[in-house]
């Protein structure tokens, strides 16, 4: 079986991953996209700051006002309000992998709810610290 991988980002990636092609752009912080890709693998990538549906849905607002009060107390965002719209894209992956701890938690919520089949593969970017200065 040929696994396909989807790296998620934040935002600024396309621009350096469209630049990578003539050699204009550093590889940095692209956690390893390039290597795939150079391996092969049948990989792509998504910027979720561009997920925010047009028409959101009520499960959107809800899982948003949640994930700001989340925010809030523990110090660190949750995404899945992000995901509510995308489920069904997700699921065409074998490995999510989860550049940072916002995008991985709300990444985790659906894995939970049994929505989301891919593994997630989560590069951890604090949250342990966080997590420790919370005490």
């Amino acid at each position: 079986m040929n696994r396909k991988y989807l790296f998620l980002y934040t935002s600024g990636r396309g621009k350096r991953i469209a630049l990578l092609k003539n050699g204009e752009a550093p590889v940095d912080f692209l956690y390893g996209y390039t290597v795939f890709k150079e391996k092969g693998a049948d990989v792509d990538y998504l910027e979720t700051d561009l997920m925010t549906p047009k028409k959101a849905s009520l499960k959107y607002w809800i899982l948003r006002k949640k994930n700001r009060k989340f925010s809030r107390y523990i110090g660190i965002g949750n995404r899945s309000h992000y995901y509510v719209g995308s489920i069904d894209y997700l699921n065409r992956f074998n490995v999510l992998i989860a550049t940072n701890d916002s995008i991985a938690l709300g990444l985790l919520h659906h894995k939970v709810e049994g929505r989301l089949e891919p593994k997630i593969v989560y590069l951890n970017m604090g949250l342990g610290g966080v997590l420790e200065r919370s005490k």
